[in-house]
């Protein structure tokens, strides 16, 4: 059945971050149905600040690129430097790919990339092939 989980297997842990209130909750949900654990924020700066606590708990982060206070670019730069080993996925409104991350990002690649409207079959299946590589 869908959102059981093996209780032999530690439950994954999900960092989210989205400005937009709805997209978070939507995503949020969806996930937590799955059995994952999900610690959702909608002000990157807080986020920020559960992380640099709580960040080896979280197995996955996935962040929106065009927030307020903080973008996400900014945000994966400071998650990769803090855990570099900690998979980053963003999300976008916008048509990019990976490596147009380059001219922003010299030094930091993000994970993953998913344009919105996200598929969140698509997001699950993304989610456990990046912590899979992870191991």
């Amino acid at each position: 059945m869908q959102g059981e989980k093996d209780a032999s297997q530690p439950r994954k842990t999900v960092c989210l971050v989205d400005d937009e209130v709805d997209i978070a909750t939507v995503i949020n949900r969806s996930l937590t149905q799955d059995g994952y654990i999900v610690h959702e924020f909608n002000d990157p700066n807080e986020a920020w600040e559960y992380f640099k606590t709580n960040g080896t708990n979280c197995t996955v982060v996935i962040s929106d690129i065009r927030m307020y206070g903080m973008n996400g670019f900014d945000f994966c730069r400071r998650i990769k430097q803090l855990r570099p080993e900690t998979p980053v996925i963003l999300m976008t409104a916008f048509e990019t790919n990976l490596s147009e991350f380059s001219k922003v990002m010299p030094h930091t690649t993000p994970d993953g990339l998913m344009t919105k409207p996200i598929s969140l079959i698509k997001l699950k299946e993304f989610i456990k092939e990046i912590t899979s590589k992870a191991k």
